[in-house]
């Protein structure tokens, strides 16, 4: 029971490093759909994002498993 005290530091000297690696983890993955690129038909995605073509959103769907297809075209920002 008592390395239960170590556990807090313990957290907190991993969780940065997990913090710190996710982001480059996300970024090889949107790298990673790049060669999806083709004929330009743009589409928005659930996370108010416009995609090159329905190839490059489902390719990025691998990396967001919640994102999803929201209409065709280009996403409308809401302060437009």
């Amino acid at each position: 029971m008592r390395n239960l005290k170590a556990l807090p530091l313990f957290l907190l000297l991993i969780c940065p490093m997990t913090l710190t690696l996710l982001p480059s983890v996300m970024a090889q993955c949107s790298l990673n759909c790049l060669d999806r690129i083709g004929q330009r038909k743009p589409v928005c995605g659930s996370d108010d994002v416009t995609y090159f073509n329905m190839e490059e959103l489902l390719c990025q769907k691998k990396c967001n498993p919640d994102l999803r297809f929201r209409h065709n075209g280009i996403c409308r920002s809401l302060w437009s």
